[in-house]
């Protein structure tokens, strides 16, 4: 449970210098794929949702910010004392781009990060808003950033809600596509999701279909790609050539 003396913002830096040098691993439109409507309810979540909005309300002024972005008070919430920090992890969170560039324009910095390290583009690919996404890549946001505690990067967080305009938006600003490939990559979501057209965007960019967590996901999952992606993915299979994108589905029984 988050309790609020416990809590604290902190620059990128700051959460860095806690968690030891941070390298790079290896409304334009707002919604998700019309197979699966996750956004406020992923199926693949990477932090559990009622957990961060504990967290994030926890924050120094963040019942009180929350509140007043719920009430769309957000004059009153960008000018608040600590509406340049709570408030901007609180719209981002939200996917509330209108209260989220009126904080931005106070000069927030889009660097701070919340207390497990997440931060605001973080925050916002896993509400599924393109809108704040958008927003936060054009005034300068690290679209290859890991979370400090290195669980992910947005491009997972978009992928795990099955945000396709997130997704398009975090790979043309250069996020890594096979980022977390080892362990759990932006595909892997994808797949985990059921995000069919997040999948075929992410292959398309050249996301690598050969890894044991995404054939087993596949396997568990009962799913397959149709035309021999179901070979294609198979670890086993160093003979990649890429596959159909215009048949490629996932079915889940």
């Amino acid at each position: 449970m988050c309790q609020e003396s416990k809590l604290q913002w902190r620059s990128v830096e700051e959460a860095i210098s806690d968690q030891g040098t941070i390298t790079s691993e290896e409304e334009v439109a707002s919604g998700s794929d019309s197979e699966v409507r996750m956004r406020g309810q992923p199926s693949a979540a990477i932090w559990a949702r009622d957990h961060v909005t504990e967290c994030l309300r926890a924050l120094p002024g963040g019942d009180e910010l929350w509140t007043m972005l719920e009430a769309r008070n957000i004059e009153a919430a960008a000018t608040h004392s600590y509406g340049a920090t709570t408030g901007l992890l609180l719209a981002a969170w939200r996917g509330d781009h209108i209260a989220l560039s009126d904080i931005l324009n106070t000069r927030a910095s889009i660097s701070i990060v919340d207390v497990e390290g997440r931060t605001p583009l973080h925050l916002a690919a896993c509400s599924g808003s393109a809108a704040c996404v958008d927003l936060l890549l054009r005034r300068g946001a690290n679209a290859q950033s890991w979370d400090t505690q290195r669980v992910a990067t947005p491009l997972m967080c978009a992928a795990s809600v099955g945000s396709l305009p997130c997704v398009k938006l975090l790979l043309q600003a250069g996020a890594e596509v096979n980022a977390g490939l080892t362990r759990c990559s932006a595909l892997h979501y994808a797949v985990q999701s059921g995000a069919t057209e997040c999948a075929r965007e992410l292959l398309k960019e050249g996301a690598s279909p050969n890894t044991p967590q995404v054939h087993i996901l596949l396997q568990d999952k009962q799913s397959y790609f149709p035309t021999g992606v179901n070979i294609i993915v198979s670890p086993k299979n160093t003979n990649y050539q890429g596959p159909n994108f215009d048949n490629l589905k996932i079915v889940k029984t």
